[in-house]
């Protein structure tokens, strides 16, 4: 049972309680004037109202705890929609780290390249520096003669 079905249920039980206390107290009052059959038609109808009130009593608190876990059911709903959102954003972002990773190893690989051949660009600037002085040489060795 949940708590409030609990609660009402032991306002139900106090009010039958108050119910057959009344009914001792009316038994003990009753004066001369009232028969038996009057006093008993008095705290049948006393006792009725007081079952018909615990039972409406029962009814709107199960009607509320039913209302309570259908909204319950509507957050687990949402709540199991946001895990899997919240799944799917993990694994894009664990592609894109993934992806980032490979893309940095790549850059890597292309600086050393360029460096490769800024080296050789330099190493063929200097030997086509080297072969315009022989060059040169050649030509004052040759004037020379």
């Amino acid at each position: 049972m949940e708590t409030r079905e609990k609660v009402l249920a032991a306002l139900a039980a106090v009010g039958l309680i108050i119910g057959v206390v009344a009914l001792f107290i009316a038994l003990g009052a009753k004066n001369d004037t009232q028969s038996d059959s009057e006093v008993a038609a008095q705290i049948k109808q006393q006792l009725e109202t007081q079952v018909t009130g615990a039972k409406a009593e029962i009814e709107k608190g199960a009607k509320a705890t039913s209302e309570v876990g259908s909204k319950a059911d509507k957050a687990d709903k949402k709540a199991a929609k946001g895990v899997k959102k919240a799944g799917k954003a993990q694994k894009q972002a664990n592609s894109n780290a993934s992806s980032i990773t490979e893309l940095t190893n790549e850059v890597d690989k292309l600086k050393k390249e360029v460096e490769t051949l800024n080296s050789q660009s330099q190493t063929t600037a200097t030997e086509i520096q080297n072969l315009k002085t022989d060059v040169a040489e050649l030509r004052k060795t040759k004037k020379n003669k």
